[in-house]
């Protein structure tokens, strides 16, 4: 378990292609994983982001609205996973 903004938690990487088809999931149990460390490195470097045309949205109502073909990876607790894993990943 790693700690999340309301605590600690599981942390799930959901894998997705165009389709918004999931392809693939990883439970993060560390912040030294490597997808984790991207993230940071993403969000403290705007250099970064456009040399890597990665960029990450945070909250369920900005993800939403995002079409599926330009989301790679979402990164969600457990519970928000089986809350809305019917609406963005079918």
């Amino acid at each position: 378990m790693i700690n999340t903004k309301k605590g600690k938690g599981e942390i799930i990487i959901a894998k997705i292609i165009n389709t918004g088809s999931i392809v693939g999931m990883e439970k993060i149990t560390s912040t030294s994983n490597a997808k984790v460390q991207e993230i940071k490195k993403l969000l403290d470097s705007k250099k970064d982001r456009y040399l890597l045309q990665k960029f990450v949205a945070e909250g369920v109502n900005i993800v939403k609205d995002i079409p599926n073909k330009y989301i790679d990876s979402l990164f969600m607790t457990v519970e928000t996973f089986e809350k809305y894993k019917r609406w963005h990943l079918s």
